[in-house]
């Protein structure tokens, strides 16, 4: 992945097609958003890559295909993994490095982390935009493996947003917490608990953990106890 990002010329075409309105095929976008989520797991490139994806999914409107949502195509699932790779970073470890070495890599990466977390976790995402399809997309299939990877999705986002103390625009990150204590957010976590995979438990756990860090989280939960 690094010698692809390095070959300026290549990588750059690449963003012009993710960016690309005029590519409908589901095929095509499908290759591209196959070979994001792998661009975007380590951390280099997910500050450069992240709006360009966000905005994307949105113009595709990947989450708004009924046919895609239903069978977990492979569009659909591919831009889930890749938010989740997007939105997973622990943003006290990465500032610990650069405490400790001094790299400017490591504050490009944590404000990379945040900003792709607050882009999602913001007011027009959860009306209009991104969050709202991912959980309308979760809520309306039976399948197992889109509900387990948006609920995924809302657990890196909590995570990210916990470890963000150092963060400049510490309000926004208040904020992003309270719109995450959305009633969709916890039914989709709730799922993950009462999976039979120890690892989606656990992942669910945390998520519930971090969101009732808040008093609006900690009312959300509340208000969808079985």
């Amino acid at each position: 992945m690094q010698a692809f990002a390095s070959d300026t010329d290549l990588f750059e075409t690449y963003k012009k097609l993710l960016q690309s309105s005029l590519i409908a095929d589901r095929q095509v976008r499908y290759a591209i958003v196959g070979l994001l989520r792998n661009l975007v797991l380590p951390d280099t490139l997910k500050g450069e890559l992240g709006p360009l994806a966000i905005r994307a999914f949105e113009d595709w409107q990947v989450f708004d295909d009924e046919v895609g949502v239903q069978i977990m195509g492979p569009l659909v699932g591919g831009a889930m993994v890749a938010l989740k790779h997007l939105c997973r970073g622990n943003c006290e470890q990465i500032c610990s490095c650069h405490r400790a070495c001094g790299n400017m890599k490591f504050t490009q990466t944590y404000t990379s982390l945040v900003h792709n977390c607050l882009k999602l976790a913001n007011a027009a995402s959860f009306e209009t935009g991104l969050m709202r399809s991912i959980i309308a997309s979760g809520s309306k299939t039976d399948d197992a493996g889109i509900k387990c990877e948006s609920a995924r999705i809302f657990v890196n986002i909590l995570r990210t947003l916990a470890s963000s103390h150092e963060a400049q625009d510490q309000a926004e990150v208040t904020q992003a917490q309270e719109k995450m204590a959305n009633g969709g957010v916890v039914e989709a976590l709730i799922q993950l608990v009462l999976h039979d995979n120890a690892v989606l438990v656990g992942e669910g756990i945390m998520g519930l953990v971090l969101m009732t860090r808040t008093e609006t989280g900690r009312e959300s939960s509340s208000a969808n106890r079985s």
